[in-house]
């Protein structure tokens, strides 16, 4: 989904931290992405996720800890 992502908008996307695992033959987990921060596109590409049934939550002040 994010190679899907990156390949339609044309812009880098940064996975700063993801965890997956398979829950009954279905891939689920969390993943933290950075967009670019002056992107004209960020609010197109968080649409995208969205009709392709990722659900997002914004997070502003993330911290890897």
């Amino acid at each position: 989904m994010i190679a899907n992502l990156v390949l339609t908008f044309e812009e880098p996307v940064n996975i700063l931290k993801a965890s997956t695992k398979n829950v009954g033959g279905v891939a689920k987990g969390d993943m933290i992405l950075e967009f670019k921060k002056d992107s004209a596109k960020k609010e197109a590409m968080k649409a995208y996720l969205k009709e392709h049934g990722i659900e997002i939550e914004e997070s502003v002040d993330y911290v890897d800890t």
